[in-house]
């Protein structure tokens, strides 16, 4: 199985918050943020993130696909990978990961969707959400497993990438946690996210191991953007 980074790859892809007009919820003095204003998924808008090693990696938002009757939004890498994801008041969901390889495809689906994020969300706001996985490829193999999410909101942060500074970014960390039906392939992996409103992912750190049949593998990366146009505004400006 692939990993995907939450948000861009989520990684991690996605969406998130918009402060709201008044810049507080009520008399509660709590600040609230809608999930999907932090999260753009405009059809045409594109993201692209220089990784730790210089390389530079593309996502675009083309197309939809309908998955158990939801229109869901493609956010397109490169070499025709994606993840189908919807944002709305029902919060930032993730239905699907497809991915081409030397060997074909193989794509996993969550049932339920997993609902990374509510549709509003303050510093402090924690989501927990359970799956089951199903997996198929190209070959006819398919297998089950089960994954959990854990989605803090850690705080507002101002961001600076070669994209430009990026001012009250959301602070999220994510814990996930995949294992198959079989216990044969493992994935724990942590990433934390910066999003700014109207932008997206600005910048997404993260760790994480893979287990194959036995075979360890670790991982760390750091994705920062690089360019982008997101509702006709292109950054750096």
């Amino acid at each position: 199985m692939k990993r995907a980074r939450i948000f861009l790859l989520l990684i991690l892809i996605s969406v998130l918050p918009l402060m709201l007009s008044c810049g507080g919820d009520g008399d509660s003095g709590v600040t609230t943020y809608k999930t999907a204003e932090y999260f753009p998924l405009g059809q045409g808008d594109t993201w692209t993130y220089r990784e730790k090693d210089g390389s530079l990696s593309t996502y675009t938002i083309s197309g939809t696909e309908t998955i158990d009757g939801v229109v869901a939004v493609k956010r397109m890498e490169q070499d025709g990978d994606y993840i189908l994801f919807t944002s709305d008041s029902n919060g930032l969901k993730m239905y699907k990961n497809y991915d081409i390889n030397e060997l074909g495809w193989n794509q996993l689906i969550y049932k339920p969707p997993i609902n990374i994020l509510p549709g509003e969300i303050s510093v402090g706001t924690k989501q927990t959400f359970n799956s089951t996985v199903y997996y198929t490829d190209s070959k006819g193999a398919s297998k089950t497993g089960t994954t959990s999410w854990d989605a803090t909101v850690e705080g507002v942060e101002d961001i600076t990438v070669p994209a430009g500074t990026f001012k009250d970014c959301l602070k999220v960390k994510i814990t996930r946690n995949l294992t198959s039906s079989d216990g044969k392939h493992q994935e724990n992996s942590v990433s934390t996210p910066w999003l700014a409103k109207g932008v997206g992912v600005v910048k997404e750190t993260g760790q994480g191991t893979e287990i194959d049949n036995g075979d360890v593998k670790t991982f760390t990366y750091t994705d920062e953007l690089a360019s982008a146009t997101v509702g006709g505004v292109h950054y750096p400006k």
